[in-house]
């Protein structure tokens, strides 16, 4: 295992990139629909996912106990876990108070998408990226939403976040396996289980729409820990090393466990869902981490995949998608995380 350093953002690039978010849409609509005139959105807690699914590379295996190999997982943590209550075909998840619902049509382009929730009324709109992260079970094999909201259709799921290029492509997240069996017999292929990506504006997908107070701000609003060697995530409340490792998806748990770093010791490997907060979803290929700027980095997650043993989640920063990939015979980037906290009063 290795580790290294990087300076602390570039807080006024950051800025700068942030006053390019609102770029009017297609049609001369907005693409973020319902957010086009808010930078000050609230603070939240980010929602983990109801698994405690634990692996090893060997496959399924209880969780493990403090010190013992592969402890540190998702499944080892609680964290916010969300409670969904479905009343007349309107899903309301508990951490995030938003209410969502499935929208009819099959396959829409991301206009009609945008379109069509708003169409609803009662403040509905289509979701964010993270969002609409914020719903994927990563603890089923298909990466389903959750039990609530019954059988979404195996697709990716339009969002509001645009690119770099909002002439063209949007963000998208994907509920089920896609092309690939979620067994994964052809090893050399990831799954789209779970998988966010870029998606030409013009592709037939399917929608979910949202009504709720927003999120998070895109791109977000960060400010440096007192530590040099951390910073701190005022939406999420989570605060990341500044170092960041290579190893296994054993090694980087096992470090992120031991790491002492700014004074503390309660490091862990983040998962799925929060590395995936990273994300500025407007910075060119590749996907600009914050901490980081143009690197290109694969990060490991914390979260093993339900679907095939010895398969864990990364996020590559070329493109800003997550993929399973081997724990075993891959050695990619890791960063560490320590909370939730709460924001200051």
């Amino acid at each position: 295992m290795s580790r290294k350093r990087f300076p602390p953002p570039n807080r006024a690039a950051l800025l700068a990139l942030a006053a390019g978010a609102l770029l009017p849409g297609l049609s001369g609509c907005h693409v973020i629909a319902g957010l086009e005139d808010d930078h000050t959105l609230r603070l939240s807690r980010w929602p983990d996912s109801t698994t405690t699914f634990c692996a090893t590379d060997m496959g399924p295996a209880p969780c493990p106990a403090a010190g013992q190999g592969f402890y540190g997982q998702d499944g080892s943590y609680s964290l916010n876990v969300p409670e969904y209550r479905e009343e007349g075909g309107i899903v309301h998840e508990s951490v995030t108070g938003l209410d969502w619902r499935m929208h009819p049509a099959p396959a829409l382009t991301w206009q009609e998408a945008i379109e069509g929730c708003a169409g609803f009324g009662d403040g509905y709109r289509l979701p964010t990226r993270l969002e609409l992260v914020s719903l994927v079970d990563y603890g089923r094999a298909e990466a389903k939403g959750p039990a609530a909201f019954g059988d979404l259709a195996q697709d990716y799921h339009w969002t509001s976040s645009i690119d770099a290029d909002p002439t063209s492509s949007a963000w998208a997240v994907h509920f089920g396996c896609g092309p690939y069996p979620c067994d994964m017999p052809e090893t050399s292929s990831p799954v789209d289980a779970g998988t966010t990506r870029r998606k030409y504006t013009m592709d037939p997908h399917a929608a979910l729409c949202v009504r709720g107070e927003p999120l998070f701000g895109n791109p977000p609003e960060r400010e440096t820990a007192p530590a040099e060697s951390a910073y701190t995530d005022a939406r999420t409340g989570l605060v990341w090393s500044q170092s960041i490792g290579t190893g296994t998806w054993e090694e980087a748990l096992f470090d992120c466990q031991t790491l002492v770093e700014g004074g503390a010791e309660d490091w862990r490997l983040p998962n799925i869902k929060e590395i995936q907060t990273l994300i500025i979803e407007m910075a060119p290929t590749p996907a600009e981490f914050l901490p980081f700027g143009n690197e290109e980095l694969t990060l490991w997650s914390s979260t093993p995949y339900v679907g095939a043993a010895g398969w864990a989640y990364a996020l590559y920063s070329n493109g800003g998608t997550a993929y399973a990939q081997k724990m075993d015979t891959n050695y990619y980037e890791f960063l560490c995380v320590r909370g939730p906290y709460p924001p200051p009063e």
